[in-house]
Formats: structure tokens, sequence, C-alpha cells
């Protein structure tokens, strides 16, 4: 068994050279917590697709005689839309993925409680989730781990999708073990704080991405850093690299 699987600061440690490693050990991951439990997995965040809709709901009367309906405001809903790549460079670091994935699709289950002394159970709480990717999937940009600084909702299921055109790691009970792996799933945000407007103020100050400080106009550019975060680099490309050094290490 690899140690680090089991690791309680879930630093990654796929293998030596692995550049991707300290880019997701400086925050660069996309996380999940489960609130029923406590429990958390985090993945490389290799970003391929990320959506993130706010709908306005209305509820609209036809008059006769009257050009436009009447429009009476509902609600206001926020539903994030994301897919990322699970990628490994080992036969390890793909067993950890898994392991991470059973955890992440166990998530979707609510918790159960027996009664009394009977063998009887009853639901005691319901799956909902916290999510964090950055400043972009978070409590208005608020640091931290998923279940401090994430996002709350539900999930209606998540799609795993093996990619089958390369070859997968294999062990010695014939397990087989992808090395890229397509996740998707729809996230739908439960908001947690007074939303809206009053006095001509917002009510709740850096939602959704933080509070931003704008540049002065005329400034000269910042020379902020890259973040050089691991979607820049294309997944076939990473794992090509990893190979390669799994290779020469006589793997």
């Amino acid at each position: 068994m690899v140690d680090w699987i089991f690791s309680e600061n879930k630093s990654f440690n796929s293998f030596p050279g692995d550049p991707t490693d300290a880019k997701a050990n400086a925050g660069y991951t996309l996380d999940f917590h489960h609130v029923a439990t406590g429990t958390e997995v985090s993945f490389k965040a290799y970003i391929t697709s990320l959506s993130d809709q706010y709908q306005s709901n209305w509820d609209k009367e036809e008059i006769y005689g009257r050009m436009d309906p009447i429009q009476t405001f509902k609600s206001t809903q926020r539903v994030i839309s994301v897919s990322w790549d699970v990628v490994a460079g080992s036969l390890s670091e793909a067993k950890k993925n898994m392991f991470d994935l059973s955890n992440l699709f166990n998530m979707l289950y609510p918790s159960y409680q027996t009664k009394n002394s009977s063998s009887t159970t009853g639901m005691v709480a319901a799956p909902l989730l916290r999510m964090k990717y950055a400043n972009l999937i978070s409590v208005k940009g608020k640091k931290g781990s998923a279940g401090s600084a994430g996002l709350l909702g539900s999930v209606a299921g998540f799609s795993f999708t093996p990619v089958m055109e390369d070859a997968m790691f294999g062990d010695s009970e014939g397990n087989l073990y992808p090395k890229i792996i397509n996740l998707s799933c729809e996230f739908s945000v439960i908001h947690e704080h007074s939303l809206g407007w009053h006095a001509g103020v917002p009510r709740h100050e850096g939602f959704p991405y933080g509070e931003i400080e704008l540049e002065e106009a005329g400034a000269s550019p910042s020379s902020a850093t890259d973040s050089e975060s691991p979607e820049e680099s294309t997944t076939s490309e990473r794992v090509k690299e990893a190979t390669a050094t799994e290779v020469l290490r006589g793997k």
C-alpha cells in the first residue's frame, strides 16, 4: 500500500520529478468535501471546461390586450458545470486516482444510522457537497480547504469516461487502472449568504469571485507571475512526460 494515499495533509507526491505535484500542492486543485462525513478528495486541476450559469426565474402572466406579459420575479439560481481530466503517469498514481474517485462517487449517497437497538436504519443526512477551485469556485474567493471555503450544493451525478485509446496500467492481479479519465458534473449551488442589493450596494461584498482590486487607469502593466496551473499543459503531454520519466527510472 502506498503511504501517501492516506496522507493527512493530502499532499501530492506522484513520483520524483513530476512538475505537476508542485502546482497541485500550491493549491491548483479541484476539491470536493462531503458535508455529512467530512471526507475530502482533491484532483490536480486539469480543467477542460468550466461554465458558471446564473439563471433568473420569472412568472409571466399573459393579459388580454396587453402586448407584454406581467413579469413577477421568483428567484436566481446558480449552476456550475465542470469537466476535468484525471491523469496518471505511474501505476501508483493511477491507483490513487481510482481510490479518490471511489470516495467521490460514494459521496452521492446519503448517510444512514441504526435507530435504537433495532436493525432498522434511517437516513440522517442528505449527500450535500462542497466544491472548490481557486477563487472561481469558492465562497467569495476565500482561501482554504473545500470544507471551509468551498461552495455548498448538490451534484446530480458524475460522468466517468476512461480514455480507452491510451494503454492502461495493470497489476499482477489483472486489474486495470486508466492513464486518463474524463470526469464531469453539474453542481447546483445553495446560497448561504444574503444576496442582492441594499441602499445601492451589494448585500454580500466579494460575491462571487472575491474582492477584486482594480488597476488605476494609465498604470503600467502589472508584473504578476504566471499562475502556471496544471491545465496549461495537455493531458497527453502530461502522460508522455511522466511515462518517459518512469522509463528512465527503470519502471
